[in-house]
């Protein structure tokens, strides 16, 4: 699963989009129309990592067909990007649900095989 996120500069999430595998330019672009339809990205500046995706030549274009300039953050610098704060937090809260619902499986098994035993 691959999730791609827009926050705005008060950290409100503006838009997130999943995807099933990895995202590739066609994902992205998607996101970004959805993105325009949601916002006014009109004047905005987009912080990106440098995921390849992110320096396309069609990224390019759509910002400054839609009037966005696009900032790059510092390679390998996460610390300084501040979506990467709420994909953590998103990550710790998924893997602990998921691990509670894991737990809680394994407790309906035994209970369903100790009743049927009894």
């Amino acid at each position: 699963m691959a999730c791609v996120g827009a926050i705005d500069e008060t950290g409100k999430l503006l838009q997130l989009s999943t995807f099933e595998k990895s995202v590739n330019v066609e994902k992205f672009m998607l996101f970004l129309e959805e993105l325009k339809q949601k916002t006014n990205v009109r004047g905005a500046t987009m912080f990106l990592d440098n995921l390849s995706v992110h320096k396309r030549i069609e990224v390019r274009q759509w910002a400054e067909e839609n009037g966005m300039d696009l900032l790059f953050n510092a390679a390998y610098s996460c610390t300084y990007n501040p979506i990467e704060s709420m994909w953590a937090y998103a990550k710790r809260k998924f893997y602990k649900e998921e691990a509670i619902l894991e737990a809680e499986a394994k407790f309906d098994s035994v209970e369903r095989r100790v009743r049927k035993a009894i």
